[in-house]
């Protein structure tokens, strides 16, 4: 798993967006990251009711098919699309 600087929870859409296409980490070891935070800094600030960590996962491994089935199509070998971005504050 590609290491992920906690910069990423500060990013702009864009800035992760560029980050993905340039294949610095993939849309599902972004995800783990996020649901890590999660974990960790939830509980300290009653942020999160309810982490669903398999359920993300596993809709960013459909996304990432689909769209990996999309670029082969469309564009040749393609990127992870951006479909979706946790926020925090």
């Amino acid at each position: 798993m590609a290491e992920i600087s906690n910069d990423i929870f500060f990013a702009s859409i864009s800035e992760i967006g560029a980050k993905l296409r340039a294949k610095e980490f993939s849309c599902v070891e972004l995800t783990r990251a996020y649901c890590d935070r999660f974990e960790r800094l939830g509980p300290r600030y009653n942020a999160v009711a309810l982490l669903m960590r398999d359920q993300a996962l596993a809709h960013i491994g459909q996304l990432q098919c689909l769209d990996h089935r999309r670029a082969q199509c469309i564009d040749g070998p393609g990127d992870c699309g951006l479909y979706a971005a946790p926020q925090t504050r």
